[in-house]
């Protein structure tokens, strides 16, 4: 028998009779609050659950589906979620910083004002997503951004080498010091790395300078 506990009054919300959380079915579930930290649920059917608040930190998501699930004010930092499913699922102010998403599924996902901060993005699928988010440090090489929405996103010093951006929205984006190599912009045009932050060019030297 499993227990899942909400995480300020400690109430039992949910109990499994399985031994484990992996691989459960739990579709539609309410575990609003829930203290989810560090546990394995790797596999786990989470969709259309209600998982507003569920601290999930550091926990072991891997393959889990979330698809139309409610993740607002959740907390994914540290948690391994890599190659999880999070289609059309709606997270306000989620917090991630440091969570592995490589491989994960976030088409159609409405993902705003959210903390990703270093969050590992290889790979993903975030076309048509809402990430208008903070990003700062997040490794998002070879993501699939076509569509999605980074109005205002900050992706201060991010990884983006071979992502796609293409037909993205990317009006007030930061890129500051952001790794582009190989990305493709909202017109599908090839990026290029920025000149690194400090650098500057000498002066232009009129052609008669270089004598004398």
């Amino acid at each position: 028998m499993i227990e899942i506990r909400h995480k300020e009054t400690h109430e039992v919300i949910y109990r499994c009779d399985a031994p484990t959380l992996v691989g459960q079915m739990l579709q539609g579930v309410r575990l609003a609050g829930a203290d989810l930290h560090g546990r394995n649920l790797c596999d786990c059917d989470l969709s259309n659950a209600d998982l507003r608040g569920v601290d999930f930190t550091s926990a072991e998501l891997g393959g889990a589906l979330f698809q139309s699930a409610i993740l607002t004010d959740a907390n994914l930092s540290e948690a391994n979620a890599s190659g999880a499913n999070f289609t059309e699922a709606y997270g306000e102010r989620l917090q991630a910083r440091g969570a592995n998403f490589a491989g994960a599924v976030f088409r159609y996902a409405r993902l705003p004002e959210c903390d990703l901060e270093g969050a590992i993005l290889i790979g993903c699928d975030l076309s048509v997503c809402d990430l208008r988010s903070a990003l700062l440090r997040a490794n998002l090489s070879r993501a699939d951004l076509r569509g999605a929405n980074l109005t205002g996103a900050d992706l201060s010093n991010a990884n983006l080498t071979d992502a796609d951006m293409t037909r993205a929205l990317t009006l007030g984006m930061k890129l500051n010091g952001a790794k582009v190599e190989g990305a493709r912009n909202a017109a599908g045009q090839r990026m290029h790395n920025f000149v690194a932050s400090g650098f500057r060019r000498p002066p232009a030297r009129k052609w008669w300078q270089f004598w004398g």
